[in-house]
């Protein structure tokens, strides 16, 4: 007898958001920087981890998480926006 699926659902993972992450200065453009990090769901702790991200250059960067047995590092790089300011993102490594 199969046994049932259970299936997660896309919003119920952990969530990175990079902009997020630079208005709370847990990263900042134009420097190496990083700090701890907690996911929580209704003050419940689902998670934590350690984000490190240099963005010190103008256009290009990288991000890193570790979390648990993960441990992955991410490009980045920045486009100028039309009112000024560059705006971040996350290059697939696909």
């Amino acid at each position: 007898m199969p046994r049932p699926r259970q299936r997660a659902c896309l919003q119920s993972g952990l969530r990175l958001n990079l902009n997020r992450l630079i208005r709370r200065g847990i990263i900042e453009p134009g420097a190496y920087s990083g700090r701890e990090v907690t996911w929580t769901n209704a003050d419940e702790q689902i998670a934590s981890g350690l984000i490190t991200a240099d963005m010190s250059g103008p256009d290009e960067g990288w991000f890193r998480i570790q979390l648990g047995q993960l441990d992955q590092r991410i490009n980045l790089v920045s486009q100028p926006r039309h009112f000024g300011g560059r705006q971040w993102y996350f290059i697939c490594p696909r």
